[in-house]
């Protein structure tokens, strides 16, 4: 564990991890699903966040250093620490409008979903641009009665491409429950269509009439999808009972619905 200022970090096997109690001045917190990380020659993405007390552990997955970085990308041992100087000393004018401007933000946010939660059965279920691996739209509607895993993946992610065979162990799984692997981009990022997601399902051999593309992007912000994977288990009904990013294990999926049913 190495310590910047107020802040730890260290390394596990897979990750990096920053437990921190900034919030203004600390970029990668301020800039958290915008900015990639080098620490130690590695390139490192946002995964999640846990709060601890005073304290936000911030988890960051390894990236894939041939693929292009999106956002902003800096050095944490060197930028990092320029950076959080530089914010301490901006004026305090600056802070009261990023203040305001967060509360205007928030405000606009609270019109913009009230009533619209995760848990609301007409939003899970409603219709949207989605379509498969043929081309066929996609109704998730017509799964209702069951249980439905949702995998929001992308192909340029590598945790993403290592779930996949997890998600093809899970298709002969027991009656009541369906296993949707999501597309939100495609291997350029841009929005994803049917052939991004009939490319996916070739890859993997998954079911086709399972690979969906979300070529809109509307369906994927109804479940505030910020890092990739996300697995969200719904229930029969539509209700969200789990929503969590990351690699899922097959194993890992099953003991979640079991514990749910």
């Amino acid at each position: 564990m190495q310590q910047f200022g107020p802040d730890q970090v260290w390394e596990d096997k897979e990750n990096l991890f920053i437990r921190t109690t900034r919030f203004q001045e600390d970029w990668p917190v301020r800039e958290f699903r915008r900015v990639m990380l080098r620490f130690n020659g590695k390139a490192y993405y946002p995964a999640d966040a846990s709060q601890r007390g005073r304290q936000v552990v911030y988890r960051f997955e390894p990236f894939d250093p041939t693929i292009e970085l999106p956002g902003v990308t800096i050095d944490y041992d060197a930028d990092y620490v320029k950076i959080r100087e530089g914010n301490r000393k901006r004026p305090a004018q600056v802070a009261l409008a990023a203040i305001a401007a967060i509360l205007i933000l928030g405000v606009g946010s609270w019109i913009m979903f009230k009533g619209r939660t995760p848990d609301s059965t007409s939003m899970t279920f409603g219709s949207s641009a989605l379509v498969d691996a043929h081309g066929n739209q996609f109704e998730l509607s017509e799964l209702s009665g069951d249980f439905v895993w949702l995998d929001f993946s992308a192909p340029w992610c590598p945790p993403c491409r290592a779930q996949a065979p997890h998600m093809k162990k899970l298709e002969h799984a027991p009656a009541g429950a369906s296993f949707v692997t999501v597309l939100v981009s495609d291997a350029t990022r841009r929005s994803p269509k049917a052939e991004t997601a009939s490319e996916w399902a070739k890859r993997y051999g998954l079911d086709p009439d399972f690979v969906i593309a979300d070529t809109t992007g509307a369906f994927s912000q109804n479940y505030r999808v910020r890092s990739i994977p996300l697995n969200v288990l719904l229930s029969p009904s539509g209700k969200v009972l789990y929503s969590q990013p990351g690699t899922h294990s097959a194993d890992q999926i099953r003991s979640i619905i079991a514990k749910h049913r």
